[in-house]
This record gives C-alpha cells, sequence and structure tokens, in this order.
C-alpha cells in the first residue's frame, strides 16, 4: 500500500472520479536553487511534493536542460516556493511565469515520405493526412491501414510516434484539435522494424505540419467580476484592454457584476490590481473555459528541432519537388 499515490484506485474506476474533469495548468515557469549546487535537492524535494499531490508538474527541458514547473497561478507559485524553504531548506528563483499555448493545423493537408527514396534512412513508407478538428476536440488518430498488411506492432510505433510529434509544433507548443490519419505504408521484410516507422513519423507529421501552418490557441478564463459602482469605468476600460468579451453587466447604488471571458495572458495580474484600485472591496474570479485563436501576440516555446539535421534535408528534398 506505501505505493498507493492520491487518485489510484482498486478495481473499476469509480463513477465520482469518472465525472471529474482536470484542467491542465496553462502557466509555466522555470525554477532555479539560489545555490546551483543544490540542484539535485531541488528536484527531490519537487519528487516528495508531487507524491503527495499528483497536480504538481515538473520536468527537465531536454534542450535547455531548465527546470520548469507548470502553475496554475501565481499563488501557487509562491506556496511552493515557501515549501521548498520551510520543508526542505531550499530556497529557489522563479524565472517569468509564461503562457501556455497550444497549436492547431490551418487546413487539411497529406504528406508521404517513401522507402529508399533520399534522405530517408528508415526502411519505411508512411503517409500522414493532417486535418484541423473544431476548438476542444482534442488529439484524434485513426487508420486507414489494414492490419492484415501491417501488423499491430508497427501501426502502434506509428500512433505513438504522431503522439510524440504532438508535444511539439512548429513553434514548440503542443499541437492539439487535430484528426492524424494513418494513410500509406510500405515496409521491406524482414528488414523494417517498428523503430523505422516510430523514428520516421515525427518528420512526417513536422513536414505535413509545416505545410498546413498552425493558429495559436491562447487560454481563456470565465471571469465574474464584482466591485464597488466607483470604479466600474476603470474596470470596464481595463477589461477592454485585456481584450475581454464581457457578456453581461449589472449595477445598482453600490456595485457592479460583471461576467465574460479574458485571455489568461492579459490577466494573470489583475486580481491583484483590483484589490488594490478598490482597496481591498473588490473580487475578480476566474475559471478555466478552454482555447480559442490568439488575437494578441505570443511567445514561441523552446523548439526541439531546429538542429535536426536530417529535418532539414527532408525539407530542401521537399523543396525541390
Amino acid at each position: 500500500m506505501e505505493d498507493f499515490r492520491i487518485g489510484d484506485y482498486l478495481g473499476a474506476e469509480p463513477c465520482l472520479i469518472q465525472g471529474l474533469s482536470h484542467q491542465n495548468p496553462a502557466l509555466k515557469s522555470s525554477v532555479r536553487p539560489d545555490k546551483p549546487e543544490e540542484r539535485s535537492k531541488v528536484i527531490s524535494a519537487l519528487n516528495t511534493l508531487w507524491i503527495e499531490d499528483p497536480s504538481l508538474s515538473f520536468s527537465i527541458n531536454s534542450y535547455s536542460d531548465e527546470l520548469e514547473i507548470s502553475l496554475y497561478g501565481l499563488t501557487q507559485k509562491e506556496i511552493i516556493q515557501t515549501l521548498l524553504e520551510e520543508r526542505f531548506s531550499v530556497k529557489v528563483h522563479f524565472d517569468e511565469i509564461k503562457t501556455v499555448y497550444k497549436e492547431r493545423p490551418v487546413k487539411k493537408v497529406n504528406k508521404i515520405i517513401q522507402i529508399e527514396v533520399p534522405p530517408n534512412p528508415y526502411w519505411a513508407t508512411i503517409g500522414l493526412t493532417l486535418e484541423p478538428l473544431p476548438l476542444g476536440t482534442g488529439l484524434q488518430i485513426e487508420s486507414d491501414i489494414s492490419y492484415g498488411y501491417l501488423n499491430h506492432s508497427f501501426q502502434n510505433a506509428v500512433f505513438e510516434g504522431i503522439r510524440i510529434s504532438c508535444q511539439s509544433g512548429l513553434h514548440g507548443w503542443e499541437v492539439t484539435d487535430l484528426k492524424v490519419t494513418f494513410t500509406q505504408a510500405e515496409y521491406y521484410s524482414p528488414v523494417s522494424t517498428p523503430a523505422d516507422f516510430r523514428q520516421l513519423t515525427p518528420y512526417v507529421f513536422r513536414l505535413a505540419l509545416q505545410q498546413s501552418g498552425v493558429d495559436i490557441l491562447e487560454p481563456m478564463l470565465c471571469f465574474e467580476l464584482q466591485i464597488p459602482q466607483v470604479a466600474s469605468s476603470k474596470a470596464i476600460t481595463d477589461l477592454q484592454k485585456m481584450m475581454s468579451e464581457i457578456e453581461d453587466i449589472s449595477c445598482n447604488n453600490e456595485w457592479c457584476h460583471i461576467k465574460g471571458k479574458v485571455p489568461l495572458n492579459t490577466s494573470k495580474d489583475y486580481a491583484s490590481e483590483v484589490s488594490s484600485y478598490t482597496k481591498g472591496l473588490g473580487i475578480f474570479m476566474v475559471k478555466p473555459c478552454g482555447y480559442q485563436i490568439t488575437k494578441d501576440g505570443y511567445s514561441d516555446n523552446i523548439r526541439m528541432n531546429e538542429k535536426d539535421k536530417l529535418l532539414f534535408m527532408f525539407q530542401k528534398s521537399m523543396s525541390l519537388k
């Protein structure tokens, strides 16, 4: 029983858990110990906190080697910082908190890389079709290839390659709300292996995504703002600057209640601003409400494939056709 963690269960999944919806964090930050030699101590401490609370998500960026923590908000950052110092005696510094965007293909495209056609070094032919889906749909994977022709281990390798590919799009963000169809395959028995298909898939996916182009999706918040009536003009001006969609305003002689949607990126510090300009009387309550195509600027995430020589060769060969 000592290996059980929060969220684990015995037998069938309880109906109460089935009804729960989980929102992934939409913010992230790099964390560094004040003393560089305590990096391993920070990782061990975060792992302990993760065992206690599996919603805590952290990882080591394989490109920059930075320790990154996913966050729900500024309060969580402060709590983690305090826990690390008080429980584990290690002081850390959080870098700028960044919004986590996503990517979605713009249009339906097909891409194929043929076996024994340079620069393809793998014993595999793979064709993929990418097409955008409605916002919030997530990733769907289908196969037009018969299992009688290409068995499960080979096709599962392609599916795994697709999921890995979706972790980092053209701008380094997760690719979502799309359907990927495995449309063409060829192999040479006995030299072809599932590894050939797994390793080739990300290149086919990347080239297809470049052909399609992507929309950048930003996280949205549903908000309720309650403020003194005298502060309503400032509040509405602020909301307009934050590119919010105001859905309802109701006011009386003393209070105003405003509801709507607002981009997380423009509003992540607004709760403290409301408290300041209303002298603690105002309340800005938010909850996640999906993603939409961004209307504002965005920052790229670190791209993992920029120094991939084989990708460059594939891109060059495709441009010559």
